[in-house]
């Protein structure tokens, strides 16, 4: 009994470390993906008549897309490309509406933004512009973030796990930190639910007579788990963004 428990358990942390590993695989793949924007989106910024000169050449490691300038205030899409928030807004205003952000790397639809900024961007030097950066977010978010799918939901979760895991400074910034009591007992819940699943002598798929598939039951309910985690920080993360965009 105690094999069959050591087993179940062992394929269950295996699973939950390999869904991190992709999580913050995720993440850390956002600044390999910055590049030249794509060259009709470019075309589409000159006819707008944006301030973008250079639109279109390549982009240095830490730089805007769009401006070609160091990122200021950076938020990431949910096909996982970064950009700053004025920048990829101004885009917006002048080149989509009344329709959704069409991403300038790849052209996906991003029907809601997430900040993704450094800590000295949530200092009290840039207070008052940081405030009017979030109110152009939440709004644009506001305005959208009911038309995204389900998948996209999951993409933007794990990215925002992701990004707690490779980044955990960016959960505990002074004045706005992410830990709250609410997400503490959801991940704990989660991940308690799942060991003591996984433990249950009767499972919906007795691990006994199925072999291997006996565990998909165990997997699934660890999945679900994880995700529901992933979503808690995504709302935690939005939450952040509407209560410091009130204003200083």
């Amino acid at each position: 009994a105690m094999e069959g428990v050591s087993s179940e358990l062992t394929v269950l942390l295996m699973f939950l470390a390999a869904s991190v590993l992709v999580a913050v695989v995720l993440t850390l793949q956002r600044g390999l993906n910055i590049r030249a924007v794509d060259p009709g989106v470019a075309a589409d910024m000159r006819g707008a008549h944006m301030d973008v000169p250079r639109a279109g050449e390549p982009a240095g490691e830490g730089d805007c897309p769009i401006s070609l300038e160091p990122l200021d205030f950076p938020v990431t899409t949910p096909c996982n490309h970064t950009f700053s928030a004025n920048s990829v807004l101004d885009y917006w205003q002048a080149v989509c509406l009344p329709g959704v952000i069409k991403c300038p790397m790849c052209r996906a639809e991003a029907k809601e933004l997430m900040e993704c900024f450094r800590p000295a961007e949530w200092g009290a030097a840039v207070a008052e512009r940081r405030v009017v950066v979030l109110r152009r977010i939440v709004a644009y978010n506001h305005r959208y973030s009911d038309r995204t799918t389900a998948w996209e939901r999951i993409q933007f979760a794990l990215q925002g796990l992701g990004r707690a895991i490779s980044a955990p400074r960016s959960l505990l910034v002074a004045g706005a930190s992410l830990i709250t009591g609410r997400l503490l007992i959801g991940v704990v819940g989660s991940i308690v639910a799942s060991v003591v699943y996984a433990l249950l002598p009767v499972d919906l798929i007795p691990d006994g007579l199925m072999g291997g598939l006996g565990y998909l039951d165990d997997l699934v309910v660890a999945g679900a788990a994880l995700l529901f985690v992933a979503e808690m920080v995504r709302s935690a993360m939005q939450r952040r963004m509407g209560m410091n965009a009130v204003g200083v």
